[in-house]
């Protein structure tokens, strides 16, 4: 075998391999992972070697710059599986923690005085998902979750980002929204599901309905840095189990207290029910401005 023939091959080998990858479920993807860099290491020292070693027709150039590139596509291919959720297709929490950071050094490094540079939490949860599971088994249950994705994602702007956060549980980031924004989306979300069909098949369809809970980052805008994202989202987290509790197919936003307005510095506790206790937090929800929401 000539050794361009040779580099071609091995290129297909990887090809394979990405295509195997990406087929697999996510627990074997790191495994998987080891096995394909080491083979495009090998692949690129046969390459190089193979250059040394021939003088390239404009035939084998053109072959190898083919196998070159298709090997670009399969590790974007390969990165782009390894950012989504298998079953939904959405994204998952290794795309969400490859891009945050960047996105909050975006926002911290934006004076507010240029607009609603922020970031949204947005966290979702279908409502007695387990009761789903139990009454139909586990492969009505996934679907109710493609489908609920999907209505999620439509509702959603081009430029938020959807996430499986895990199990039955969805987390939205939206960057750049007005104050009314939030509520807006939330509200939106909530009556969609609630007015949804969810086909399960053979003629049957399932109503659902679900609880959200959101806060924005920077939360407390006289100190951008004072709570990290990780604690907003949990933040968001604790409102949407505010809203479980408080009844579901519900919302509940979390905003900052009137201690804020009087220029006191915040406390490192990000514990809602205490926050709100000391009038650091207070709460908009779908539930209305005299409901008694239960910590």
């Amino acid at each position: 075998m000539k050794p361009s023939e040779s580099v071609y091959q091995h290129e297909l080998e990887i090809q394979r391999r990405a295509e195997v990858i990406c087929q697999n479920p996510p627990e074997q993807f790191e495994e998987l992972l080891k096995e394909y860099l080491g083979l495009t290491q090998h692949y690129t020292k046969l390459l190089k070697n193979t250059i040394k070693l021939t003088s390239v027709g404009d035939g084998a150039q053109r072959k190898l710059v083919r196998a070159r590139n298709d090997l670009l596509k399969a590790k974007r291919r390969l990165e782009d599986a390894s950012f989504t959720d298998a079953l939904t297709g959405v994204r998952n929490r290794r795309f969400l923690l490859d891009f945050i950071d960047n996105e909050v050094k975006s926002v911290l490094n934006n004076d507010s005085e240029l607009g609603d540079h922020n970031l949204l939490f947005l966290m979702i949860d279908i409502d007695h998902f387990k009761q789903v599971n139990d009454t139909y088994g586990h492969p009505v249950g996934d679907t109710v979750l493609v489908q609920f994705s999907n209505l999620v994602s439509a509702a959603c702007r081009k430029s938020d980002t959807l996430v499986r956060w895990g199990g039955e549980e969805f987390l939205v980031v939206c960057r750049d929204s007005d104050q009314a924004y939030p509520a807006k989306l939330a509200e939106r979300l909530r009556s969609q599901v609630e007015q949804n069909e969810f086909d399960i098949g053979e003629g049957r369809v399932l109503k659902c309905s679900c609880s959200i809970g959101f806060a924005g980052f920077p939360f407390y805008p006289p100190f951008p840095g004072y709570f990290g994202w990780s604690q907003i989202i949990d933040m968001a987290d604790q409102a949407l189990y505010i809203a479980k509790k408080s009844g579901r197919n519900a919302w509940v936003g979390v905003q900052p207290g009137k201690q804020v307005h009087h220029g006191a510095t915040p406390p490192t506790d990000y514990h809602l029910k205490r926050l709100y206790g000391d009038k650091w937090v207070q709460f908009q929800t779908s539930l209305g401005d005299d409901a008694r929401l239960v910590f």
